[in-house]
């Protein structure tokens, strides 16, 4: 059972407000990435195949959504072993966000935010989703419709949040000294697992067509998506 929580003061609600609305920002931000990521296979595939691309990473991000909030949360951030987490399962069990001090629930790896649960769940999210995303150009034109979306069911569901449970759960990069390159590294989890398992396929050349739109959109999220990771405007602002 949860203490009962006393109301904020006003500066405090004011802070955790301002917070809440930054890190959704960046989340849509960052979620926005994958409009660019489509702009960018659609110019490097065949005419034929754009609405096959297009409709992959539409799809995706669904499936990623439903998988992601469903285990992959609760693999990542629920507290556990050092293995992966054995809690939060749904994004579900005693939190009492945005507390920071006297924080008391299941997702003691984000207790140094103050930001709402599902503000936390939204900006994890796109990331695991960006993971999915940035694999879906190796395999363009090269991989069957459905076989792409088990394996991107299976890379946001499993292996993208136990990867991450070792560096947030099990803290493999030190908090002392360190809290900023761990929240750097974590933020870069999906850009650095995602492009582990696109290498992973075999390259093949292709024609270029009309690319350079969906790389610059892409490219400015990307910049946006690390101001995110500071998880606090306030914050940001003091530094």
């Amino acid at each position: 059972m949860l203490k009962k929580q006393h109301p904020l003061p006003p500066t405090a609600t004011l802070t955790v407000g301002l917070d809440t609305v930054w890190v959704l920002l960046c989340a849509f931000l960052v979620f926005f990435m994958n409009a660019g990521f489509g702009m960018l296979e659609t110019g490097f595939c065949r005419q034929k195949n754009a609405v096959n691309i297009l409709a992959k990473n539409l799809v995706v991000f669904a499936l990623a959504t439903i998988a992601y909030w469903a285990i992959g949360f609760g693999l990542m951030f629920g507290d556990g072993n050092p293995i992966l987490g054995t809690t939060g399962w749904f994004v579900s069990g005693a939190d009492n966000s945005p507390a920071i001090d006297n924080y008391e629930g299941v997702f003691s790896a984000l207790n140094w935010t103050g930001v709402p649960l599902f503000a936390k769940f939204l900006f994890q999210l796109v990331f695991a989703g960006t993971a999915a995303t940035i694999v879906s150009g190796a395999v363009a034109e090269r991989i069957k419709f459905v076989s792409f979306l088990i394996f991107s069911l299976v890379l946001t569901g499993v292996l993208y949040p136990i990867t991450g449970h070792w560096i947030w759960g099990w803290r493999l990069v030190s908090w002392h000294g360190l809290l900023g390159l761990c929240r750097f590294y974590c933020g870069s989890l999906g850009r650095r697992l995602g492009s582990f398992c696109r290498r992973s396929f075999p390259r093949t050349s292709v024609r270029p067509l009309f690319p350079n739109w969906g790389n610059c959109h892409a490219w400015s999220q990307y910049e946006y998506c690390d101001f995110g990771l500071f998880d606090s405007l306030v914050g940001l602002v003091w530094l």
